[in-house]
């Protein structure tokens, strides 16, 4: 299966009214794939701020995440951010002992 890149996602999207359609919904891994193409170009162009404004910042909420999954064991916890963020929380968090339930189908 062919994923869009970003390009061909950015030629693609509508505007109806004053809503924005993608062919891609924001809720899965399709749209995963072209937000990590997205960020790797970004850095390609300027890594130090790419470093700072993206990496460090998904770095931070991650580890929030984490903390509150060690402070509330054993609990269920529902995390959202923008749909670009949800990569990288996934990322940061598929290698602990825990069940993630993404996409949200």
């Amino acid at each position: 299966k062919k994923v869009p890149t970003v390009w061909t996602l950015f030629q693609s999207v509508q505007t109806v009214g004053t809503s924005v359609v993608t062919p891609v919904p924001f809720n899965s891994k399709e749209y995963d794939d072209i937000a990590r193409q997205k960020y790797k170009w970004l850095y390609d162009i300027n890594p130090e701020s790419q470093i700072f404004r993206w990496i460090c910042r998904n770095q931070i909420m991650v580890q929030r995440i984490k903390n509150t999954i060690k402070e509330h064991k054993g609990k269920r916890i529902l995390c959202f951010a923008g749909a670009d963020h949800n990569y990288c929380y996934y990322d940061g968090l598929v290698g602990l002992d825990l069940e993630i339930k993404y996409p949200l189908i």
